[in-house]
């Protein structure tokens, strides 16, 4: 660059401020060395913020951050006139000096283009020189009288923690306090503070020398109770002791009120923003009260991009004095003081109306009718377009609707969303819970227990919407049948509620088809499972996740009487024995046939339990190649529910016996009440037949088969030595057909690398534990039906030998 026609300052810092802002700090360093009139223009670019230029110097590596950050406080301590430089720091950050020596001189006031001061306690900047550093740094504490007041200060020696952690927290927390103020000795150009709390009071004198100052964050750095919970009653002098430190947080609480009021007397509206944070070393939020006390005393947020933690309080307390048509993204209200801040901010009134801009909406319900506006603005928009008329104002482009419900809701919220911004969704995510008392399974008025996802007067037609995921633990969740058929872009969709009624195969609504090409996950529990439409997975070639089932866990489920679903299949009623004969009552059922030859490729986890579990057919695993989970759960409320896993179940389509039929759809229900007489004569036939092609699952590391599963030996060993031969967990709990002997020999023979399995053996076969070579695993009661194989099997891989897990049969 020529230096006898300089780029323009202004011109100069702008570039400079781009590269600030990129984080290359390393580009800024190499503007130095080119000459004085760059060096001068660009380090108040390098050290306005010690913390971010040491986090961009080097790589992202803490322990590296860390130690140029150390170099960095040096050349700006050495900066500092000596007498602002404490006692305490020359010790930690200089342990080379004596204590009669001066700090050496510096060559330029590098502490002057400090205009950021926030070093946060969390960052280990303190902690660091305890570790490794010079032992004189301690020695120093001790001849100084500071290790014994850091031990007068804390009456807690032993809860928790010990001696040294109170030295080295208390030394941190004043090396914190001296590093701050010390710095504070630019304070006509810091434009944002950070202070320690409990060091306040020093700064009450200063507040006329921050005339620059914008933003100010008050840290609560210090305990005022231990950690945890007393394990006792707290002696009287502990009592008076807590409540010395509850009262000096009170005072310093009041100071910091008092430092913002009289900067904004000193300097009206220069100071834009002031919060009180959690420290690393306090598990207490600042209280609601001093929140709101510190937003009176400021302007209104100017222009705001979005709603936080930061400013919540301060656009509570200038609700309608706030522009708002830049705000982009309105996010949760603080957790601890939630309650505080939803009242206040109901209580001003509406104003999702004033957002034009908005984009994000993740925050708690503000009430079933919050987006009639939206409603009503949409009305009118559409009547403008029908009407060949200019729209009065463009609609809000909301994207993001994540809300969750404290309080009974019938989803009116929900249904105005995908009205009002049809053209704009892309997620919409909801939770509901509650603690009040809320009659789920109330009988007296059904509408007042669910939570209604479309009906005939709002069509959900969503083109863009690519997550869909309500959790509606306390009602039932009810979905119009084309909810899902129009949104063909959907990635992932989970749908729960806490259904656990029962219901009727023919009275059941199913939803429409849907074509998502690019579904990944879909998760159905409850009542979104039951109408689900099986030809749906027809489009699904790039699914990964797949659950269906009535309930999260391996409990049991309700499932429609056995012969319900034979009816289904064949159009002719059952003629099978059941255990309960009375439960017959099927006259005319008409629903989805579950085909289960879907084309799944990327299909990685699948869990089916209640009615999806029953009717699972093993056929569809030819077409998953990728599965690594699987997770089939046929426990039911009656128990009459069970299967029979026969050979030519295993087998890939159309690869049956040639003197053996392919398995019909009832073959699996059939053969629960006929174990015997099938799998001997298919045993008597293997040996003799063409050997035939079983499906392969290369990448399953975890099978799980539990309820009233029938299986031979035969076709456990087909399962881990053709099927599945590289499972890592095997739980087959609750199944039969099998002997324990059987059960060891094929998971030792044939899985190579398991690591844990699970099945439910007899009285019987308990009794011949050290027959089939299994000892305990351990004495202690947690491990009790724990074992392990005594020999190590021929052909492991692993080391560790595999648990079995054998409880008893109930």
């Amino acid at each position: 660059m020529s230096t006898s026609f300089p780029l323009p300052l202004e011109c100069l810092q702008l570039i400079l401020r781009q590269f600030r802002a990129r984080g290359e700090v390393w580009t800024l360093v190499r503007i130095l060395q080119v000459n004085k009139y760059l060096c001068s223009a660009t380090l108040p670019f390098l050290y306005n913020d010690p913390l971010l230029l040491a986090r961009y110097r080097v790589s992202r590596d803490p322990a590296k951050q860390l130690a140029a950050l150390l170099k960095v406080i040096k050349v700006l301590l050495l900066s500092i006139p000596e007498g602002n430089v404490s006692p305490l720091l020359r010790a930690a950050y200089f342990q080379d000096l004596t204590d009669s020596e001066t700090l050496p001189p510096s060559s330029f006031p590098y502490y002057a283009f400090v205009t950021k001061i926030d070093f946060q306690l969390k960052f280990p900047l303190y902690q660091r020189i305890f570790h490794g550093a010079d032992p004189n740094l301690t020695d120093y504490l001790n001849r100084y009288g500071h290790t014994s007041r850091y031990l007068s200060e804390e009456i807690f020696i032993g809860h928790k923690y010990g001696t040294s952690e109170i030295v080295t927290q208390a030394a941190t927390l004043e090396l914190h306090r001296d590093m701050t103020r010390a710095l504070c000795e630019n304070a006509e150009r810091v434009k944002a503070l950070a202070i320690p709390i409990s060091d306040v009071t020093r700064y009450l004198s200063m507040v006329q020398r921050f005339k620059v100052l914008s933003s100010i964050t008050f840290e609560l750095d210090r305990i005022i109770i231990p950690f945890g919970n007393l394990d006792r009653e707290a002696t009287p002098e502990e009592q008076k002791f807590m409540e010395k430190q509850r009262k000096e947080r009170c005072q310093h609480l009041e100071e910091m009120i008092s430092f913002v009021r009289e900067h904004q007397r000193c300097h009206p509206n220069v100071l834009k923003s002031a919060l009180c944070r959690k420290g690393k070393l306090t598990d207490l939020d600042c209280p609601e009260e001093y929140q709101f006390r510190l937003a009176q005393y400021l302007p209104p947020i100017y222009k705001p991009r979005s709603l936080t933690n930061r400013n919540w309080a301060q656009f509570i307390a200038n609700v309608h004095d706030t522009d708002l048509s830049f705000v982009t993204a309105i996010h949760p209200l603080p957790g601890s003081s939630r309650e505080i801040f939803m009242e206040r901010l109901l209580a001003a009134g509406p104003f999702l109306h004033r957002c034009r801009s908005l984009e994000s909406f993740e925050i708690h319900s503000l009430g079933d009718d919050s987006f009639q506006w939206a409603v009503d603005e949409r009305n009118q928009y559409n009547a403008d377009i029908a009407a060949g008329r200019l729209p009065q104002r463009p609609l809000v482009p909301l994207r993001n609707f994540i809300v969750k419900y404290d309080h009974p809701s019938k989803g009116r919220q929900i249904n105005d969303v995908v009205f009002a911004f049809n053209d704009t969704l892309r997620c919409i995510s909801i939770e509901s819970y509650w603690t009040q008392d809320f009659d789920l399974h109330s009988e007296d008025d059904d509408e007042l227990s669910t939570f209604r996802m479309g009906d005939n007067d709002v069509i959900w037609d969503l083109p863009r919407l690519s997550s869909l995921s309500v959790e509606i633990n306390e009602l039932h969740l009810y979905i119009h049948p084309d909810v899902l058929s129009r949104c063909p872009s959907l990635v992932n969709v989970i749908l729960s509620d806490a259904r656990r009624q029962e219901y009727i195969l023919n009275e059941v609504v199913y939803w429409k088809p849907a074509e998502l090409s690019g579904l990944k996950t879909l998760e159905l529990v409850g009542s979104p499972a039951i109408p689900f439409h099986p030809d749906t997975l027809k489009s699904t070639r790039k699914l990964l996740r797949l659950k269906l089932g009535t309930r999260l866990d391996t409990g049991n489920a309700f499932i429609p009487p056995p012969e319900d679903f034979i009816y289904v299949e064949t159009g002719k009623p059952s003629d099978i024995e059941l255990d309960d004969p009375s439960s017959a009552t099927v006259s005319t059922i008409s629903r989805p046939i579950w085909t289960w030859d879907w084309d799944l490729p990327c299909l990685t986890e699948l869990c089916l339990n209640a009615e999806f579990g029953y009717r699972f057919q093993f056929r569809m695993l030819a077409n998953t190649p990728s599965l690594t989970y699987m997770t089939i759960n046929i426990k039911s409320w009656s128990g009459q529910h069970k299967r029979t896993v026969q050979l030519a179940d295993l087998q890939k389509p159309g690869s049956a016996h040639p003197l053996q039929g392919p398995p019909d759809g009832l073959a699996p229900i059939r053969g629960a009440q006929e174990v015997g007489g099938d799998v001997g004569m298919e045993a008597d036939l293997e040996g003799t037949l063409q050997q035939p092609k079983y499906i392969h699952l290369p990448a399953l590391k975890n099978l799980s088969l539990i309820g009233r599963w029938t299986l031979s030996g035969q076709v456990l060993v087909t399962i881990f030595s053709k099927m599945a031969p590289n499972l890592t967990q095997a739980n087959m709990n609750g199944c039969d057909g099998f002997s324990l002997a059987e059960w060891v020999d094929a998971t030792s023979s044939h899985l190579h690398d398991l690591k844990t399995s699970s099945a439910t053996i007899t009285t019987a076969d308990r009794i011949k534990l050290a027959e089939v070579g299994l000892i305990p695993a351990s004495s202690l009661p947690y491990s009790i039906d724990y074992y392990f194989l005594v020999k190590r099997p021929k052909g492991r891989v692993s080391e560790v030998p595999a648990a079995y897990l054998l409880p008893r049969q109930v």
